[in-house]
């Protein structure tokens, strides 16, 4: 059920054949996170608990998605096809649905977990293609975008604000590796935890320069001494 008192975000992942907005989806992960932190870390382990988040995964059979009009393209067939063996064997469990279906499921999944919220985050990794193509997607069966286009959030940006990505970065975050690459529901989480990450470090340098600047903080709750 959803709790419209607390801050909540979700973090969107797809694999898809083609890097088009049209793109025919491979698999879809999401999970809903808080990206202010609060206390506890995300993790596979804690999504399986469901403790701290609620998680979404499923397989899309590829014929249903160019039966709607979308895309598949050779280059990005072929560079599938030279990924480890754990990568394509997540397309086969659970076996792949229409892309009707697991939409529908996603829109069911969605309003037990988020109702009609207005204020949801959506975060990909990149602007340009996770949200665009699940938007063209539910456009392409005739179903509504659960979210509104002015909370989308793309992590690469808030990456490079918190300098932890980059040749000069102090601190990298992609050091938080991710044990199963290319899972969109493992690519989530993972993704979620650098935000997290990120916010705490954001947060860290705000309370310190209100320290510096004799602020009161609402981070560390002190004054420096005069």
């Amino acid at each position: 059920m959803a709790d419209y008192n607390t801050r909540i975000d979700v973090m969107l992942d797809l694999e898809t054949l083609s890097t088009k907005p049209n793109a025919a989806i491979l698999s879809m992960g999401a999970v809903t996170f808080d990206s202010l932190w609060d206390g506890s870390e995300l993790s596979d382990e804690s999504c399986r608990r469901r403790e701290c988040s609620a998680s979404f995964y499923a397989n899309v059979d590829v014929d249903s998605c160019l039966s709607v009009g979308m895309h598949v393209e050779g280059r990005t067939l072929a560079w599938w096809l030279q990924q480890s063996r754990e990568a394509s064997e997540a397309f086969k469990d659970p076996a792949p649905d229409h892309i009707s279906i697991v939409l529908q499921r996603f829109a069911g999944w969605w309003t037990a977990n988020l109702g009609t919220r207005a204020d949801v985050r959506v975060w990909s990794h990149g602007a340009g293609f996770d949200i665009p193509i699940l938007v063209n997607a539910l456009e392409a069966v005739g179903r509504s975008v659960p979210f509104k286009y002015i909370n989308h959030r793309d992590t690469r940006t808030l990456f490079e604000l918190a300098e932890m990505s980059g040749s000069g970065s102090l601190y990298k975050i992609e050091s938080l590796k991710n044990p199963h690459p290319h899972h969109a529901l493992h690519d989530a989480i993972n993704q979620a935890r650098k935000v997290q990450y990120c916010f705490k470090y954001l947060q860290s340098i705000r309370a310190v320069t209100q320290l510096m600047s004799g602020e009161t903080n609402q981070f560390v709750g002190l004054k420096p001494c005069r």
